[in-house]
């Protein structure tokens, strides 16, 4: 979950997509701004970062727990 001019919903994202390059990782962008109970919900805890359905970071993504998150994923 995101929105825009979040600095560090840009860095989540750089580090997914570091991160992930291998494991072919697609991010899907929520704007959080587009729904009024997404606002509530997350305006102060983005970004807010789901793999496999479950809530897994927010406010920053910790790139070692990112990279065997994947990869447990990809086993």
């Amino acid at each position: 979950y995101t929105k825009k001019d979040c600095c560090l919903c840009e860095e989540a994202k750089a580090v997914i997509r570091s991160v992930g390059k291998p494991f072919q990782v697609v991010i899907r962008e929520v704007d959080i701004e587009s729904d009024p109970r997404l606002l509530t919900a997350y305006k102060e805890d983005i970004p807010v970062v789901f793999i496999a359905g479950k809530k897994r970071f927010k406010h920053r993504v910790d790139e070692a727990r990112l990279a065997k998150l994947l990869a447990a994923l990809d086993a």
